[in-house]
């Protein structure tokens, strides 16, 4: 299984365009195109996820619908709470052993997903990696999903990704 893993595009801030809640954030208008390029670049470098997940939180699923579209996925954006701010990473490797899927794109949020990734790679929170929005790394598994038992393909910031769909 290939996971990529991708943090959500730029988001407007509380108090901007009515927004009330950290919850309620969508992305802006810089957030939507600067996601579109990553996105095409995630394509260029053949990127085709089974299946896209995401966090319930709005920008998240606007970013996971922006990916699954671009990336012509044809499939429907799944919310999981197992891509909340502050949710166990455990709780995500076993929905994905469990999904039977062979790859999927996940959207969240920093730091979670770079304690994600960690769990994936190391068994532990021990690695550090930087996601910037719309940014996107690549885990995979021979096999089901385990922790410590993933290795990193490729970690692309979003410059990079936007380069790349040129």
């Amino acid at each position: 299984m290939i996971v990529y893993i991708i943090r959500h595009g730029i988001a407007v801030d509380v108090g901007q365009q009515g927004v009330r809640t950290d919850a309620g954030r969508m992305l802006s208008e810089e957030g939507r195109t600067r996601t579109r390029q990553a996105a095409e670049g995630l394509k260029a470098i053949g990127v085709r996820p089974a299946a896209v997940w995401s966090s319930p939180l709005v920008r998240a699923v606007q970013t996971a619908e922006i990916m699954a579209r671009e990336l012509g996925a044809g499939v429907a954006v799944e919310k999981t709470d197992a891509m909340l701010p502050g949710s166990d990473p455990a709780e995500l490797i076993v929905e994905l052993a469990r999904s039977g899927v062979s790859s999927v794109a996940v959207v969240g949020h920093m730091p979670h997903v770079s304690d994600v990734a960690s769990r994936m790679l190391a068994h532990r929170d021990t690695v550090t990696l930087v996601f910037k929005k719309a940014g996107a790394a690549a885990i995979e598994f021979d096999g089901k999903p385990a922790e410590g038992a993933g290795w990193l393909l490729w970690l692309l910031q979003p410059k990079a990704l936007r380069t790349l769909g040129c």
